[in-house]
């Protein structure tokens, strides 16, 4: 909105200001020969209609087996400002199928964290971010990468053998 406005009668109006981030805020005026003047705390929240998803926080690589390190999902209105009183259920699922853990959290101030997500085989996944009458995200493409062995394991068994000749598979 306008940002500089004429004093009439002693007061200057400025009615057409806009927040486009939620978030807390305080006004300065100011104007020459005068002293300032800030205005007390604005809390202003996001839109209040929730309409889609977006992630904003995703790993670009993990290791098979292990927690990915912290997704997170906003709940946003159709200007892609986080809707703040939003406490939707969003769920996580993964293409190619594959990521486990806890795939369903309620967003908090219209930010849903996930902290307990893993993929198990190694290849590249992308994430999708669903929650009932909302728009669905689909995240960037994560590597996930083999993880250190844990075990030893035989595929073929010989069962039998003669003796100074290799053993048939």
């Amino acid at each position: 909105g306008t940002l500089t406005v004429n004093a009439v009668g002693g007061i200057a109006m400025f009615s057409t200001l806009v927040f486009n981030i939620a978030g807390t805020y305080t006004l300065t005026a100011s104007s020459s020969g005068l002293a300032s003047a800030t205005s007390g705390s604005i809390v202003i929240t996001g839109g209040s209609t929730a309409t889609q998803l977006a992630f904003t926080r995703v790993p670009v690589s993990s290791k098979a087996g292990a927690a990915l390190s912290m997704v997170v999902v906003q709940v946003e209105d159709a200007s892609g400002h986080v809707v703040s009183g939003s406490t939707a259920a969003v769920t996580i699922s993964s293409t190619p199928t594959g990521v486990s853990g806890t795939t369903t959290v309620n967003a908090v101030n219209g930010v849903a964290t996930f902290t307990a997500l893993m993929i198990n085989k190694a290849g590249h996944y992308t994430l999708s971010a669903t929650s009932p009458g909302l728009t669905t995200a689909t995240s960037s493409s994560i590597a996930i990468n083999a993880g250190a062995a844990t075990q030893l394991k035989f595929t073929h068994r010989a069962t039998s053998g003669i003796a100074g000749t290799v053993l048939a598979t």
